[in-house]
């Protein structure tokens, strides 16, 4: 938001300004991306990130073409269909895997120790 504010207020004093339906869209995608990272940074505080990670990154198409179907009218073709389903289709079969009580998620982690950039080294030990 702070590197496009410059260029934002250009754009109004050359355009003419912005309208107040455009305001109220920049409004509502500023909470909505407010919204979704903080639901993300909770998941990854909690949650594994082999879990949190693809169930994030699937989302998004399919929550777009589910709100583009629902609120915009779209009528995306037998492909884009076929891909947005591949897409859920992925993100459904990824997370039981690492269900709680699962063998994945009963393993313990190896000792680490943290680094300069935040990441975790396994320790030796």
């Amino acid at each position: 938001m702070t590197l496009w504010t410059p260029l934002a207020i250009a754009d109004g004093f050359v355009e003419g300004g912005v309208s107040l339906a455009g305001v109220a869209f920049m409004a509502g995608s500023g909470l909505l991306h407010v919204g979704y990272y903080s639901s993300l940074q909770r998941g990854y505080e909690h949650g594994d990130l082999s879990v949190v990670y693809p169930l994030a990154r699937g989302a998004g198409p399919a929550l777009s073409v589910t709100g583009a179907i629902l609120f915009l009218g779209e009528r995306p073709s037998t492909l884009g269909l076929a891909g947005g389903g591949l897409i859920v289709a992925g993100v459904l079969a990824w997370p039981p895997a690492a269900a709680p009580g699962s063998a994945l998620r009963s393993r313990r982690a190896p000792s680490s120790r943290p680094t300069r950039c935040g990441t975790r080294m396994p320790s030796g030990r």
